[in-house]
């Protein structure tokens, strides 16, 4: 199946209650419109290597589930 996908990396501003709010806002517009959404928390990849190569593994993992 075909679809669109939404891959976010979020910065500590989403977790602020009003952004909350409008990325729940978005995602429902997205996933209304045939989106996939991921999210990823940043945090600096000089200093957290291992916790994105732990993150792009998830990805492959949700992408892999969505071909499945």
């Amino acid at each position: 199946s075909e679809y669109n996908l939404d891959l976010e990396i979020d910065g500590k501003q989403h977790l602020l209650p009003e952004r909350k709010l409008s990325d729940k806002k978005r995602d429902d517009f997205l996933l209304e419109n045939g989106y996939k959404i991921y999210r990823i928390a940043w945090k600096k990849i000089e200093t957290n290597k291992e916790y994105f190569k732990e993150e792009i593994q998830k990805l492959l993992t949700f992408l892999n589930s969505l071909n499945g």
